[in-house]
Formats: structure tokens, C-alpha cells, sequence
């Protein structure tokens, strides 16, 4: 008979430390800042349960090391739970005594490390972590027990940066009413240390520098967070601030916030002076408290946002599909869309800029003698044909202009007599374009009033009407 010896390899029980906190080299602190996360690890043990008993800090290994006295109130976190006592930051470190927590065998525990620095730290910061532990039958573990902190550069301040957000309104026209409509959205960034905003100083520069042109139409201006309204004022010659309350709009650390401006708007009533009269606004400064309490300016001055024209109403274009799309000789609907008017007064159009294009073998002779037509109404108006600028325009006579009503809609349809010849393909489009600068003499590619005034019409162009440029519209064979 023969008898065997089995034999069992038992392994060692083992600890693997390893940073997971995603600190940079050269991460910023900020002097007088507290509870400041130092280093974040994950802690594994292998082979067995393992026990902590102490966690030691080597001394400050930073090249620049900050003077030991500006480091105090070091912690100890356990998957979020302060263990041990608060100790301070000495010459050759720290120590976390009689320290008990246990980590189960092959499992994992998150350990976190913060510390203080008061408002006269330097220099720069970083230590070795060493853990103190026994497996289940009381023998030291010796190894995966180590790991440093990042390197950490000692700052006396934060930060603060403004810039346009991102999805800040465009440049438009503005209706004069009551209803908030959002001119700007301005984007904060703290950068190292958390900023409480205090006050943010505004300026209109509709004509780059300050003007009082549009105090008048402003019944207020006002700034938000999301859905909350931080403050308002009504500008004076042009200007004004906003005084933000303590802990209102407070950022975090390397974090951003977007906050919206509004302007709530006084209502035209029969003034032709009143119209056309424009918003741009600047945040000239912005102050800030650091976490230390203390006050400064951002080095962000002077940020604009887009500019906007004040109007009573404004005119909405949109296409509508063509009757027939296919190129004939003869009468044909070249250009078919809407115009709606803001339900806060009426639109007076008096004129309308077709921008053509042909191929070789189609032209646009002239227009039809029933050249416009709305809501499928002949519309009695003069019309030319300059095949040199391949423009179309019709413009309605003075009695007889085309008033939309407010918050309400007509549909319009150009005619043009066309030719066409050969067997290949042709074709004829046309759209009308936005102009690139505002007009107020009656010129452009889509004139209309805005009925500031009940005694003289206040002219505007295509410049910034919502719809234009339109879409290309198309007849073809």
C-alpha cells in the first residue's frame, strides 16, 4: 500500500495600491483652501483579509516643497467616511494611528486623503502614502502598500474666465414688448478655485462704445440661471450692473456655468423715433469671491455679445411649395411663400427682390401682367425684370401696399412670363436674399414698415427678417 503526501501551495496575502484620483502633475491649489483632495486610491488584497492599522505620510517630496506649518487638518477617507483622528502635516509627515478597518480578501476599498493649506502656502506639495497592515494571522504584508500623491503647485488665487456661450442668441430683431426675450448667454469658468460671482458691470455698444440710444425702449434687463432670476436693472446712459447676492451663482473649481440675459421691452406707441434703435450688450467687468472670501476682478473685460435691432413688429418669411415644377413657356408661378407678422402689431410690405438664375436654353421674358398675387388675389403692382443682375422685382404701389395683419399670415405668389426651347434640360430658380446691412430709405430685397408711427411709414430691409435667405426654389424640364 502505498500512501501519498498531498501538498497545498497556500499564496501570501497581498495588497496592490493603486492611484485613481486623475490629478495632473502640477494641478493647482489654492492657497487658503480647505479639505482640499490630495490623492484618491483604490486598494485591493489579494489572498486573504487584510487589516489596516495605520496609514503614514513621508514628508513633502515636492521639489519646491511649501513650509510644513501652512499644512494642517490631513484626513483619512474610507469609501467616504473619515476614519482615525485629523492630525497636522509635520516635517517628515504625518501618522494615522490605530487605524481598524479591514479589507475582505480579493476585494476593493476606495481611500481618499484631503488637507488644509492657509492662505500664506507656497511652494508645492506632495507625499508617499504607506499602509500598515496584517493578513488574518496577524503577519505584516509588506508589499503593494505604497503609493504617492500627484505633484500639487501652490497658487495664491483662482481664476476667473467669461467668454459668449456657446448657444448665445444670434444677432436679430427684437419686438418691442413686455415678454423676457434672451439677448446673450455669457459662460464662467473658476479655474483652480471656486468663484462666487458679486457683480457683473454692463454696457450697450450698439455703436462700440456706450450709448443711451435704446434706454428708452429697455424697461429692464435682466440676468439668469436657467429658470431663477439673479438681478435686473434699467440701464442709465446706457449702462448698469448687476449686484449678485452672496452664494447665488456660486462655481465650482475648474467647473462653468452659463447664465442667460433678457430684456423686457417697452411697447412702440405711434413714435417713428423710437424704432430702430439697437442692443449690444458688453460685460465690461466682473468681480468675484475666491474661497477664501477675498474680492476680485476677472481678467475678462469687455466680452460682447450679438447685437440686436429693436423693431415694433417683425415679419416672418417662409416658402411654400410651387404649384408646378415643371419649366414651361409661358405664365408660371416663379416664387411662392408666406409672410407672417408678430401678433405684437402689423407688417406693411412694400417690396419684394427675386434673385434669378436660368440655364442657356430657359429666360424670364417679363413678368406676367398678374405678377403678384396674394392669397391667390391679383395684386395690382409694378414690376421689373433686370436679366443683367438676374433680379426680379415687384414693388406695390403706395396706396396700395400689403398689410399683414398681427399674428397673422398671407401667402404671396410671383409670376413671370418665361421661354423655353431645345430638348435638354433647363431650368429657372429663384430665391430672395437677406441683404447684409440694415436700410431704412425704402431699399432692399424684401422693404417693410413695422407701424411705429400711424402718420409715416419706418422702413426696414431683408436684413435679419427670420427666413431669409430663403431656400432655392425650382422649375425644371
Amino acid at each position: 500500500r502505498h500512501d501519498f503526501l498531498h501538498l497545498r501551495t497556500v499564496s501570501a496575502a497581498a495588497l496592490t495600491t493603486v492611484r485613481s484620483d486623475g490629478y495632473s502633475a502640477g494641478k493647482v491649489i489654492v492657497a487658503g483652501s480647505s479639505d482640499v483632495s490630495l490623492g484618491k486610491w483604490t486598494v485591493k488584497a489579494s489572498n486573504d483579509d487584510i487589516k489596516v492599522t495605520s496609514i503614514a505620510l513621508g514628508a513633502n517630496a515636492s521639489t519646491t516643497p511649501s513650509n510644513h506649518g501652512n499644512i494642517s487638518d490631513m484626513k483619512i477617507f474610507v469609501d467616504g467616511v473619515q476614519v482615525g483622528s485629523t492630525v497636522d502635516f509635520g516635517s517628515t509627515g504625518s501618522t494615522f494611528s490605530s487605524l481598524n478597518f479591514t479589507i475582505a480578501k480579493d476585494s476593493t476599498k476606495a481611500i481618499e486623503l484631503k488637507g488644509s493649506f492657509d492662505s500664506s502656502a507656497l511652494g508645492g506639495f506632495e507625499t508617499m502614502m504607506t499602509i500598515t497592515a496584517q493578513d488574518s494571522r496577524g503577519t505584516n504584508v509588506p508589499s503593494g502598500n505604497t503609493a504617492s500623491t500627484s505633484v500639487f503647485a501652490l497658487a495664491t488665487s483662482g481664476t476667473l474666465n467669461v467668454e459668449l456661450g456657446g448657444n448665445t442668441p444670434a444677432a436679430a430683431i427684437l419686438v418691442s414688448k413686455a415678454a423676457d426675450q434672451e439677448i446673450a448667454q455669457f459662460k464662467f469658468t473658476a479655474i483652480n478655485d471656486s468663484a462666487d460671482l458679486s457683480e457683473i458691470n454692463v454696457t450697450n455698444v450698439a455703436s462700440s462704445t456706450a450709448t443711451s440710444s435704446a434706454d428708452a425702449r429697455i424697461a429692464s434687463i435682466k440676468l439668469y440661471d436657467g429658470a431663477t432670476l439673479i438681478d435686473s436693472f434699467v440701464p442709465v446712459n446706457g449702462a448698469g450692473k448687476f449686484t449678485i447676492t452672496a452664494g447665488k451663482v456660486k462655481i465650482n473649481a475648474n467647473e462653468s456655468k452659463t447664465l442667460s440675459v433678457k430684456v423686457a421691452l417697452n411697447n412702440i406707441d405711434n413714435d417713428a423715433n423710437a424704432t430702430n434703435k439697437d442692443i449690444k450688450v458688453r460685460f465690461t467687468t466682473v468681480k468675484a469671491k475666491s474661497s477664501s472670501g477675498s474680492e476680485y476682478t476677472s481678467a475678462s473685460t469687455n466680452v460682447d455679445a450679438n447685437k440686436f435691432r429693436v423693431r415694433k413688429t417683425v415679419p416672418t418669411v417662409a416658402l411654400v411649395a410651387l404649384p408646378s415644377t415643371l419649366l414651361t413657356s409661358g405664365d408660371n408661378v416663379v416664387s411662392k411663400f408666406t409672410v407672417t407678422a408678430d401678433s405684437n402689431a402689423d407688417v406693411t410690405l412694400r417690396k419684394i427682390v427675386l434673385k434669378y438664375a436660368t440655364s442657356s436654353a430657359a429666360n424670364v421674358a417679363t413678368l406676367a401682367t398678374n405678377a403678384l398675387r396674394v392669397n391667390g388675389v391679383t395684386k395690382n403692382a409694378s414690376s421689373t425684370v433686370l436679366g443683367t443682375a438676374g433680379t426680379i422685382t415687384v414693388d406695390l404701389n403706395d396706396s396700395t401696399y400689403e398689410v399683414i395683419s398681427a399674428g397673422t399670415s398671407k401667402t404671396f405668389e410671383i409670376l413671370a412670363t418665361l421661354s423655353v426651347s431645345g430638348a435638354n434640360s433647363e431650368s429657372v430658380t429663384t430665391k430672395i436674399e437677406e441683404n447684409t446691412d440694415y436700410a431704412t430709405d425704402g431699399t432692399g430685397n424684401f422693404v417693410w414698415s413695422d407701424g411705429a408711427s400711424v402718420t409715416s411709414s419706418t422702413w426696414s430691409n431683408g436684413y435679419r427678417v427670420p427666413g431669409l435667405t430663403t431656400m432655392t426654389q425650382v422649375l425644371s424640364k
